[in-house]
């Protein structure tokens, strides 16, 4: 048998590393771990954001379930963590651009000038909608859409003062939008 041939057996058949443990007590060293993971995984349009992505982590981490913690661990955590910021930010983007559907009539026989109406107020409130500020337009989208302002504030991942303010200030301008086009309630 060859040195090489020798040395790669040697290796293979040896025991595998022991797994480096670290206490979850200990928050720098887990975070500097938890850090390198997120970077490794984290792709390049989100790497400014590896920070926030550990914080994330970290609070899962420390809600007391686990005592040590291995690499794999830590690996599973970063991927998944970073999973859901993506998966965050695709929401937050989706929300922030739907339209709101076109409005029907409840009587599909209803007259023509009722149907002219009708569609008349939806193209306003589009409009009016389309000029609010993006975080108005925002929150004002889903309130209309059924959500109630606290729900409001965890889809657009904010505070729920800010979602109430966005929220009544956006139905304000929107409102104020609306009669200057003349359509009253």
């Amino acid at each position: 048998m060859t040195a090489a041939v020798h040395g790669f057996y040697e290796c293979a058949m040896s025991s595998p590393p022991a797994a480096r443990v670290s206490r979850v007590s200990d928050h720098a060293e887990v975070r500097g771990r938890l850090l390198a993971a997120v970077r490794r995984v984290c792709p390049a349009w989100l790497a400014d954001d590896a920070d926030d992505i550990v914080q994330m982590a970290m609070m899962r981490l420390l809600d007391g379930r686990v005592q040590e913690v291995n690499s794999a661990y830590l690996n599973r955590l970063a991927y998944c963590a970073t999973i859901d910021e993506i998966r965050r930010r695709r929401a937050m983007r989706t929300v922030a651009s739907e339209e709101l559907p076109e409005v029907k009539a409840e009587n599909p026989s209803a007259d023509p000038g009722r149907k002219a109406d009708d569609r008349a107020v939806a193209t306003a409130i589009r409009d009016c909608l389309a000029g609010l500020l993006d975080n108005r337009r925002a929150a004002v989208g889903l309130y209309l859409e059924g959500h109630t302002v606290p729900e409001v504030g965890r889809l657009l991942d904010t505070t729920p003062k800010n979602a109430e303010n966005w929220v009544y200030r956006g139905l304000d301008d929107l409102r104020q939008c609306l009669l200057g086009k003349g359509v009253a309630p």
